[in-house]
């Protein structure tokens, strides 16, 4: 990170990677609240995710569980949602975000990284398991 962020060329590509990034987080909670039938403006989406990011950076629960949960379905709400159905976008919509987290971090990762990964992962699990050195 720090070799990309020291010239332009990287800088210029980390953030087109993360303006990707964010865009495609709120269209796919855009989505999810088309599938709902919630007409809510695309802008307001945008907030809805941002708060929702934004408390989720603050180490509460693992991996901001629950607690996106409610700045989303509370952002929407407030935009006018039934609070049922915003509640079931927020959940749905971190559904899915953690399962392409889990598949393209995790899944994607070990196999890419397995070799080394793996076995670290085996000799960390072996080594914290063998209670034949604990006196």
């Amino acid at each position: 990170m720090k070799q990309a962020s020291l010239s332009t060329q990287g800088i210029i590509g980390l953030s087109a990677i993360s303006i990707l990034i964010w865009i495609t987080d709120v269209v796919i909670c855009y989505v999810i609240a088309l599938m709902f039938g919630a007409a809510v403006p695309f802008v307001v989406v945008t907030l809805a995710i941002v708060i929702g990011n934004l408390v989720k950076a603050v180490p509460l629960t693992p991996g901001g569980v629950g607690t996106y949960e409610v700045a989303v379905a509370l952002t929407l709400s407030l935009a006018g949602v039934d609070p049922a159905v915003a509640t079931l976008i927020a959940v749905i919509d971190h559904l899915v975000k953690n399962g392409v987290t889990l598949a393209g971090g995790g899944v994607v990762s070990l196999y890419v990284f397995g070799d080394w990964a793996v076995t670290l992962l085996r000799r960390a699990f072996s080594h914290s398991l063998d209670v034949s050195e604990v006196k």
